[in-house]
């Protein structure tokens, strides 16, 4: 069998918090949570924290970056809401510019045919 190299754009590569840049486009590849166990028997022991790692909901979809003051990033989606990451808590990867726009557009092209729908079923 004879492997194939992906070109670099297809590929989504992991980023350290130090390498975020403005106007990078990023998803979320999974968020870590702290949850505490339950409590066994009723008795309390040294009771600690484990880490849980979970994937996004819904899918990750590309944000692009617009400030990031570490430990925080501030991103926008593609209907231009905004919303500030923790890097602590979410492992982000850094996405092709390519890819990132296609989703973008497809996703505001769903977007205005479901406001155009609404609008359409107001009047009726």
């Amino acid at each position: 069998m004879v492997a194939r190299k992906l070109p670099t754009q297809m590929i989504a590569s992991s980023l350290a918090p130090e390498d975020i840049r403005r106007r990078d486009y990023v998803a979320a590849l999974y968020e870590t949570c702290q949850i505490l166990p339950c409590v066994i028997d009723g008795a309390l022991r040294d009771v600690e924290p484990i880490s849980v790692s979970l994937l996004p909901y819904p899918t990750a979809a590309p944000y692009r970056v617009v400030a990031v003051c570490l430990p925080f990033v501030f991103v926008e989606d593609a209907f231009g809401g905004g919303t500030s990451l923790d890097v602590r808590r979410v492992r982000l990867v850094r996405v092709g510019d390519r890819y990132a726009k296609r989703v973008w557009q497809a996703l505001r092209s769903n977007g205005r045919r479901r406001r155009k729908r609404r609008r359409a079923k107001r009047r009726r």
